[in-house]
């Protein structure tokens, strides 16, 4: 490599961007726990460090310039706010790194920022194609592995069933790529190359087919809308003369009659899934099922927003502060204290995330996007139709999904990409850099920078290989290697916070099966974990609560001092999330043990306020009574009990036998009171 020659620097960072673009949609490694996210997440920022040093050597080794893109504003202020969103978040070292499962944290975020300046500084704009090539052959590459799998291919694999989720593990996610890639293969069809007079090539047209057929069998309606009304736009980009065209009257008649025998045969039809958001109610149709659940999550979100409304709880931590403005309908209609960590609505998480002021950046952001689109339509429509038409889709579906790396690093390439061409459309505006002449120093002080960034990749990896072995452990109740194992994962990447409730799960497991002087070891051991855990996330109600459990353990155990500390850390718990409902079932526990009944009362009242079939707070309520002589009154929660049990079973259906067992005693003792 000439490392006085532009054009070399140029092609390392294009193909760089291209083994980006196909790898982290495409890599999954299964000898980690995260089998999808985590893998994906670590090879951008692999590829991302790489592609920064090719890039800093350019700029600072040859005549540095710096290219002025149309984006500029709000893609900085989208930075900047991100970067206050983490400054100023419940658990900075949260936003920092990304939560679990998730990792769009800042260090993602600045990931995806150096992409696009790397396409629009690095990038040569009559390449693009070759970009919009590699985005829709991934998108068939995935989508034809996700019809392998809808056909019965890896059966029992993944647990997603016969639903495609292909190689992102949630159908949502393969379904958030396809609704990019489907514009573009329609692109490619249609363009035509004037000089050499070529007819529009098939196998895009294809492609076009077997990406929406994908689409379809994800059965994801934030798909779906983005798909259908991004579609029309498309065609308004590109031109009504388009519409004309032979081949687009007779894809759309094939893609038309495709549609209508996928909608007769029910286990393929998208109608069902739709129909599925509603329900019959008594006075008419009622929102059901994971719809409800979202709006219920939303309405959280726009209260957290309130809330935090200068830069938002921080990126990543919306598990941390939103259950503090959760309504009680969640507890039922969402899960028993499964707490969300994203609203499932990239605009409400704008403002739970980065507050007031990220919203009002996000809405400048998107409409710099719409205003640089319609300056490409100028010059070449097809173009601006298939960018224009894939951001929609992006944005569209988003609004019932959330960002994931898998797909979202493909927007922000395609974004650069857009923004290469709004430059060229203004004639390219070249903003020149002075460096001193210490170049070298320069050089060698970001290349030792870039270094320790790829060699903290390699323990972050390690570390979820060890917590795959800590899951298994645990969930085959061998407590001892769970804790051995997740201890290992915590030497490698002490930050992650998911890893230590593994952990104490475990020690408290160990500390459970002890008594004497063993049970207290066990219970220190959990204690300090916790804390640890504690200091990275302040704010989590689930760690206030395992304290509190561990206070309660040894309560029974005799000591009655740990009876108070155990009350004051359910109650700091219930504070952070007022709707935990296993707080309340706990704090009854040690008021019932001590003797205050009328307090025990009012948390099993509590929890039935929160969820009136919560069948085992109306059985205890029943015995309270009973145990005060109070039968009318305990009769009548029993009677309760016994209905809310046919509806907990219906609702529980994997803990029917739980909840029959229920019933059984909550009739035996209606029946007793009776006599």
């Amino acid at each position: 490599m000439n490392l006085k020659n532009s054009e070399s620097y140029t092609k390392v960072i294009e193909y760089l961007l291209l083994a980006t673009l196909i790898g982290v949609p495409l890599y999954y490694d299964t000898n980690i726990y995260l089998t999808f996210d985590l893998s994906k997440a670590l090879l951008v920022r692999l590829l991302t460090l790489c592609i920064l040093f090719v890039g800093l050597a350019k700029l600072i080794l040859l005549p540095p310039s710096f290219k002025r893109s149309p984006l500029d504003r709000p893609v900085l202020a989208f930075l900047g706010i991100t970067i206050l969103s983490t400054i100023f978040s419940v658990s900075p070292w949260v936003s920092f790194l990304g939560t679990y499962r998730r990792f769009e944290g800042l260090t993602t975020f600045l990931c995806y920022i150096v992409l696009f300046y790397s396409v629009v500084n690095f990038i040569n704009p009559n390449r693009v194609n070759r970009f919009f090539k590699c985005v829709v052959v991934v998108g068939l590459i995935s989508a034809l592995y996700g019809l392998y799998q809808w056909l019965g291919g890896e059966a029992g694999k993944w647990q997603a069933g016969v639903i495609p989720i292909s190689t992102y593990g949630n159908q949502n996610f393969l379904a958030a790529y396809l609704v990019m890639a489907i514009p573009l293969s329609l692109t490619l069809y249609l363009a035509e190359d004037k000089k050499k007079k070529s007819r529009p090539n098939i196998f895009w047209a294809v492609s076009f087919l077997i990406l929406t057929l994908a689409l379809l069998l994800t059965k994801t309606r934030g798909g779906w809308v983005g798909f259908g009304l991004s579609l029309p736009i498309f065609f308004l980009l590109a031109g009504k003369h388009v519409l004309k065209r032979k081949e687009v009257k007779t894809g759309g008649v094939i893609a038309l009659i495709a549609f209508i025998i996928l909608c007769i045969n029910p286990s393929t039809s998208p109608l069902s899934r739709l129909m599925g958001t509603f329900e019959k109610k008594e006075k008419g149709v009622a929102i059901a099922g994971s719809a409800l659940e979202r709006l219920y999550i939303w309405q959280a979100g726009i209260r957290t927003t309130l809330a935090y409304p200068l830069f938002g709880c921080g990126i990543e931590t919306m598990r941390l502060a939103y259950p503090k403005y959760e309504p009680k309908e969640l507890e039922v209609v969402g899960g028993h204290n499964v707490k969300a960590d994203r609203s499932h609505n990239e605009t409400i998480d704008m403002g739970v995330t980065r507050g007031i002021t990220g919203l009002l950046i996000y809405f400048w952001f998107w409409f710099a996007i719409c205003v640089m689109i319609l300056k490409i339509r100028k010059k070449d429509g097809l173009v601006a139709g298939g960018l224009g038409a894939g951001f929609l889709a992006y944005f569209l579906q988003n609004q019932f999904n959330f960002s994931m790396v898998s797909y979202t690093t493909t927007f922000w390439v395609l974004l650069g990409l857009a923004a290469l061409l709004g430059i060229k459309e203004e004639k390219g505006k070249t903003q020149k850099i002075s460096i001193s002449n210490a170049r070298w120093a320069i050089l060698s002080i970001t290349s030792v920078l870039i270094i320790l960034g790829l060699l903290s990749i390699i323990p972050i990896y390690i570390a979820d290989t060890h917590f795959k072995k800590a899951i298994g452990a645990k969930e085959s109740g061998q407590f001892d290697n769970a804790i051995l194992w997740s201890e290992k994962a915590i030497s490698y990447h002490p930050k992650e916070v998911y890893y230590y409730e593994t952990l104490c799960e475990s020690l408290f497991m160990k500390a459970q099966g002890s008594s004497g002087e063993k049970q207290r070891q066990w219970a220190d051991k959990c204690f300090d974990a916790a804390h640890k855990a504690l200091a990275i996330t302040p704010t989590n109600g689930f760690f206030y609560n395992l304290l509190g459990g561990l206070h309660t353990l040894l309560y029974l155990s005799g000591d009655e001092k740990e009876g108070e500390i155990a009350i004051k850390d359910y109650k700091y718990a219930l504070k952070l999330m007022p709707i935990f409902t296993e707080a309340y079932m706990n704090l009854a526990v040690i008021y019932k043990k001590q003797g205050r009944m009328d307090e025990a009362i009012d948390c099993y009242k509590k929890i039935i306020d929160i969820n009136p079939d919560h069948t085992f707070s109306l059985i205890s309520l029943g015995d309270i009574y009973l145990s005060l002589k109070r039968p009318p009154e305990a009769l009548k929660e029993y009677e309760k009990a016994s209905t809310s049990a046919k509806i907990e079973m219906e609702r529980y259906s994997e803990e029917k036998e739980k909840f029959s067992s229920m019933k059984s005693y909550a009739d035996s003792m209606i029946s007793g009171l009776k006599r």
